[in-house]
């Protein structure tokens, strides 16, 4: 993996490896509030949600994930970062879903928790490939 990390900064690189998830970071945030046109973050300001993307100012958004994971093989490891529907399918339940955890004091926590050394990265490349999308190598 440290091959891997070197040849791809600033890249997309695609590579098939196996390995486990070790760590879900999720100290800062693990969500951020979307535009439910473009899907970048919005703003709340005075009760509406503005996007500075597509200039759209709405009255409700969308909830998405954004975190970073440490997935390791026998080589060592990295830190990807996963987001919006691919970070979804990883945990099995929608960002909002666990953002209403959080808020109502329910074990949050648990979600990420119960990834870990459980969904191999052959298993996320496989979703990646499906959803054409990508991951970032931190």
């Amino acid at each position: 993996m440290r091959e891997a990390q070197k040849a791809a900064v600033g890249k997309t690189v695609l590579y098939s490896i196996v390995g486990v998830i070790v760590k879900i970071s999720v100290e800062k945030s693990f969500y951020y509030l979307a535009c439910k046109q473009c899907k970048r973050k919005v703003v709340e300001e005075e009760g509406k949600y503005n996007c500075k993307n597509c200039t759209s100012i709405t009255d409700n958004c969308d909830v998405s994930y954004s975190f970073s994971m440490r997935v390791e093989d026998g080589t060592g490891g990295i830190w990807i970062s996963a987001a919006g529907d691919t970070a979804t399918r990883i945990l099995s339940k929608s960002a909002e879903e666990v953002k209403k955890m959080k808020d109502t004091g329910g074990n949050w926590q648990k979600i990420f928790n119960q990834q870990k050394n459980r969904v191999s990265i052959k298993k996320i490349l496989e979703m990646l490939y499906e959803g054409k999308t990508s991951i970032q190598l931190l």
